[in-house]
């Protein structure tokens, strides 16, 4: 019993240990429980003294199996420790795994391979965090501790300087541009409507001053009022020089704010030409355009 509660544990397979053994192991785990510890948990600490964190990182990495998304990913995840983490810690029990060893893996790799250093990152932690659930490893997180003694990275900025003669996007300007993100500009993304998430989209690409600009469908599944809003908003990128190229089965909206129409069906360019040579071609129009 501990702590009013039975506990099961095996002593080991009757070809393996003797009747004396299993009896010296009996007697050993009642001194445990009467002096308030827990066999099991001592049991399973001392396993993880023996059990190497290789050896475990492989078992988490078997257990994964069927939640990969391809074949790549699954030779990602395990080959990502085997060139960073096995050579320095691999061979070591999981259990003895302390910050300082962590920091041996990701200090090398940190700066100068930061995406690398995510991913080893999370897989450490993924090992670690079943070895702890198993009771192979006590006491604090290491990974967690060697990631608070791990400089700040410099956050990188993707914005590019403006091109000759066009402007360089502000927070201010876009928040003229877009009134109904001024509005709300402290709400988080997810909280916001359709429309004004597609505006949160369109001003957060104009941060990084592209020369072009890829709209997918900008009139889908929001109100007339926000579709007119987003039909200004195209044409004021586009008197700012911006080129605008915009993926739309809205003909109307489409027609409101192009100067120049392509007809894709099937894959297949089916029309090229402007807005007044499209007006022109009926044919077009009731073949490919027709609700």
């Amino acid at each position: 019993m501990v702590a009013g509660k039975r506990r099961d544990i095996g002593l080991g397979s009757v070809r393996i240990v003797s009747l004396d053994e299993a009896r010296e192991l009996a007697l050993r785990n009642k001194r445990i429980a009467r002096s308030g510890g827990d066999p099991l948990a001592q049991k399973r600490q001392e396993e993880g003294q023996a059990i190497l964190f290789r050896d475990v990182a492989i078992k988490v990495h078997d257990q994964h199996e069927g939640a990969w998304k391809n074949d790549k990913h699954k030779a990602q995840w395990i080959s990502s420790l085997q060139n960073h983490v096995f050579p320095k810690i691999g061979y070591m029990p999981v259990g003895e795994v302390t910050s300082a060893d962590v920091l041996t893996v990701l200090s090398p790799i940190w700066n100068e391979k930061p995406e690398t250093a995510k991913r080893v990152l999370q897989r450490m932690r993924a090992v670690i965090k079943w070895a702890k659930a198993k009771g192979y490893h006590k006491g604090d997180d290491p990974v967690e501790l060697a990631l608070a003694a791990l400089p700040r990275r410099a956050k990188r900025t993707s914005r590019q300087p403006p091109r000759d003669g066009t402007l360089l996007w502000t927070q201010n300007m876009l928040f003229d541009l877009f009134p109904n993100l001024a509005e709300r500009r402290n709400n988080r993304g997810k909280t916001l409507s359709g429309g004004e998430q597609q505006m949160l989209t369109i001003a957060r690409t104009l941060m990084g001053n592209p020369s072009c600009v890829l709209l997918d469908e900008p009139s889908e599944g929001i109100a007339p009022v926000i579709v007119e809003q987003m039909a200004n908003v195209i044409r004021t990128l586009k008197g700012e020089g911006l080129t605008v190229l915009l993926s739309e089965q809205n003909l109307h909206f489409a027609k409101a704010v192009a100067d120049a129409v392509i007809v894709i069906e099937g894959g297949e360019k089916k029309f090229d030409g402007s807005i007044e040579d499209l007006n022109q071609n009926p044919e077009i129009k009731a073949k490919y355009l027709a609700v």
